[in-house]
């Protein structure tokens, strides 16, 4: 039987950009990266020691107590999402650099992986040696001969080793990582987050550059919206922000869409409500720096990086009326700062696909848009004269008050609970919000005007005929029916509540002075 090891090593090389940096910058991105990987193991429950090899990074991982192959998939799935990393192998074993020796090691390793199967021997020597890595091949691949063969253009199993002036490592299988520089190392940015396709691909696409994230979400809709734009943050967050803490900041846009309604003309509406995302977006980068600059001057260790130095949008030329070029280039000038839009030039459907890729696509498909205000016709290609002239009457005050009362969310510590409770119950019934009884044996004879029934188990199932448009107010006889079935609505993208305390408060809360209201 073979030891079972209480660690493993993996050798991973980082992605080929950083190994054509200077010297000095390369020390500075292998740091950064040792740094992620040991931040991503102990999120993951691992430990690992990670230590520098001449251009590759080793890491020695302890084996948890769910076993070795648990293990090695935990750290596959860690290193395969830590960007900077360009591939990466379990180690298989290790003997010194003679060729003598790493025939004989390498055929105690690999003669029962190759029987009676297609192989090839693959050598990567570092250094100088007194033979060639042809050499290598040849001596190992006769070694493994027989009852194989050898096939060099479609092996089963590769034979693989790197050889450097100290030692000779064996391994089998290289597994892809995302590539790019590791996260930090890039700056720092802010992302307006919709929860929708483009924002989340945009965002991880700027973070696979090494760029430090934070979001924004501008809440225009009710609580509901604000859950999936979240769950989407949380995602990138868990997945591919190893290393950093992002935030993601709310801002309650509501009063802000109310007054450019009344101050702007329709047409403008779209693009004058970027332009003021755009200064509530630098607003919240102006107070992120500042508290780092007051951190540092009080003598406390400043969390991030003092300087916002961007921000990120996900906007595609041509795809919606705002984002034609002209109204880009007039938005662009309301920001103070860089705005950095990776998804320019992509078509919807490719957004979609990296959105699949990055684990973000099955939430954003069930955002609706919230943000498309305008009516009518809308401006195209608005002059700047003309949108100087309907943001005139705008009250920068309700803009400022809005950025003062966000809510920030540290996406790392957010439970379960967190992505639910806050959500989930409302208190009294909005305006234009539809009540909708889902008592399984109907509700005892009380029932307000206008109520749709719909059982709790055809709204679990999904088969009920809602609009995704609309807003609903679930309620049955005691509120636990309304809860279970509110939280699956608001999971397929419906803005949906269950009214806190069930029929008997809905009652209370409209008999005490809800005119539009009445029992049947």
């Amino acid at each position: 039987m073979p030891e079972v090891r209480d660690s493993f090593d993996v050798v991973v090389r980082p992605a080929s950009e950083m190994t054509l940096k200077r010297r000095r910058t390369r020390q500075v991105l292998r740091r950064r990266l040792r740094a992620n990987i040991r931040d991503g193991l102990s999120r993951e429950g691992m430990t690992g020691r990670v230590a520098s090899r001449l251009s590759r990074l080793i890491i020695s991982v302890d084996v948890a107590d769910d076993g070795p192959e648990v293990t090695r998939e935990r750290v596959r799935d860690v290193l395969s999402r830590m960007f900077g990393v360009g591939s990466f192998s379990f180690t298989l074993g290790t003997c010194a650099p003679e060729l003598d020796e790493i025939v004989e090691v390498g055929r105690a390793l690999f003669a029962s992986r190759v029987q009676g199967r297609r192989y090839a021997v693959r050598c990567k020597r570092m250094g100088r040696h007194a033979f060639r890595s042809v050499d290598v091949e040849r001596a190992l691949g006769a070694a493994l001969n027989p009852g194989a063969r050898v096939d060099l253009d479609d092996p089963e199993v590769t034979v693989a080793l790197e050889v450097d002036e100290e030692r000779a490592t064996f391994f089998s299988e290289r597994m892809p990582g995302p590539g790019g520089l590791p996260l930090g190392v890039g700056g720092r940015a802010l992302a307006l987050m919709s929860g929708g396709y483009d924002s989340a691909v945009a965002a991880w696409m700027l973070m696979k550059r090494g760029i430090e994230v934070d979001f924004v979400f501008f809440r225009i809709g009710g609580e509901a919206t604000e859950r999936l734009a979240l769950q989407v943050a949380k995602v990138l967050s868990d997945r591919w922000a190893a290393g950093t803490r992002p935030e993601l900041y709310s801002v309650d846009f509501g009063a802000v869409v109310d007054d450019l309604r009344a101050s702007a003309g329709p047409s403008h509406w779209q693009v004058v409500l970027k332009r003021q995302m755009l200064r509530a977006a630098d607003a919240l980068a102006d107070e992120a720096e500042a508290a780092s600059e007051q951190a540092a001057a009080a003598g406390r260790p400043a969390r991030r990086w003092r300087q916002v130095d961007a921000l990120i949008t996900g906007e595609s030329v041509g795809q919606v009326s705002s984002q034609t070029l002209g109204n880009l280039r007039v938005i662009h000038d309301a920001a103070r700062r860089p705005v950095l839009r990776p998804l320019v030039g992509m078509d919807k459907t490719d957004i979609i696909a990296y959105a699949d890729r990055v684990g973000t696509g099955p939430l954003s498909a069930r955002v609706r848009e919230s943000c498309a205000i305008a009516v009518g016709r809308t401006e195209t290609r608005a002059h700047p004269d003309r949108v100087a002239a309907n943001e005139r009457g705008l009250h920068q005050e309700v803009l400022r008050d809005a950025v003062a009362q966000r809510r920030a969310y540290a996406l790392r510590a957010l439970t379960s609970a967190d992505l639910v409770l806050p959500f989930l119950f409302t208190d009294d019934v909005p305006d234009g919000a539809e009540l909708v009884d889902c008592s399984v044996d109907g509700a005892g004879g009380w029932r307000p005007a206008g109520t749709r029934v719909v059982p709790a188990p055809t709204l679990l199932a999904g088969r009920a005929d809602l609009d995704k448009d609309a807003t609903y107010v679930l309620f049955c006889r005691f509120g636990t029916q309304s809860a279970h079935a509110a939280e699956v609505l608001q999971q397929l993208g419906y803005e949906a509540y269950a009214f806190r305390g069930g029929m008997p408060a809905l009652r209370r809360a409209l008999e005490g002075g809800s005119p539009g209201r009445v029992a049947s």
